[in-house]
């Protein structure tokens, strides 16, 4: 059965069968690129169950992949946004524009900030594998603009596995991005081995978006957080992001041949 007659069946909504689903060990069935449950299965792990499976989750209803492609956090009247408008701005309307120098600097701190913050839990969830940039001047994508350099519309942080090129764009990596009207949280792998279709379909039910070339071609999943309406709180961005990369986490694990099953 479809994750839509598994929620009839349990007499569930879709956002708490999508949870009990990416955040439990459910059995499922992967065929092709589809996830399916047997009831039988299903019914006999839940009578063995005999602890709470999904924590009620009391933070304001966010859309559904199915009603929008990004989760907006807004912040609250009274909490800082994880950045202001004004250096949001330095990434859209001034891009390329050096006066915005400054302004990019705060993007690229509050990047490295938030970076540190899901830092632990990506490492702890790959196995002290994955790792930023070891050079403070190459932590992050460039944000300052000099006579070399063009306009600048994102600034990314990255994390990888072994020493490579600044950005590790050479071999699967994690990325955390801001520009000026969203943040990306993504795994990227140039080509080579692909994702299991359980761990792409679980990403999928969690609101990511899903990328992947032809062949052995490059892949992409990504989860996009718009600020454009508003930028979320640190906060409330660093509980999702720790949140997301237990999806995202599995996926570069399976890149790197060190996967793990769904």
């Amino acid at each position: 059965m479809t994750d839509v007659e598994l929620a009839e069946l349990l007499k569930l909504d879709m956002a708490l069968t999508t949870r009990l689903i990416s955040e439990t060990d459910l059995p499922r069935v992967a065929i092709a690129d589809e996830v399916r449950f047997v009831t039988s299965d299903v019914l006999a792990w839940l009578s063995a169950q005999d602890a709470l499976l999904v924590v009620k989750d009391e933070r304001p209803q966010e859309p559904s992949s199915s009603e929008a492609d990004t989760v907006v956090l807004p912040a609250e009247d009274d909490e800082t946004p994880f950045l202001s408008r004004e250096a949001l701005g330095s990434l859209a309307s001034g891009a390329a524009d050096p006066g915005q120098n400054l302004a990019r600097q705060q993007v690229r701190d509050g990047l490295a900030a938030l970076g540190d913050s899901v830092h632990p839990a990506l490492v702890r969830l790959s196995h002290d594998r994955l790792h930023p940039f070891p050079t403070e001047a190459d932590r992050t994508s460039p944000w300052r603009i000099d006579e070399a350099t063009g306009a600048i519309r994102n600034v990314m942080m990255t994390w990888a596995e072994g020493e490579g090129p600044p950005g590790f764009a050479d071999r699967p990596h994690m990325a955390l991005t801001v520009t000026g009207d969203a943040v990306e949280f993504c795994v990227r792998s140039p080509a080579g081995k692909r994702p299991s279709s359980a761990l792409v379909q679980r990403a999928r039910a969690g609101g990511a978006m899903v990328s992947i070339e032809p062949g052995d071609g490059p892949w992409a999943v990504t989860y996009l957080y718009e600020v454009a309406r508003g930028a979320p709180t640190a906060a409330a961005l660093q509980a999702r992001l720790v949140r997301d990369a237990k999806t995202l986490v599995p996926l570069w694990l399976c890149a790197t041949d060190a996967g793990v099953g769904a």
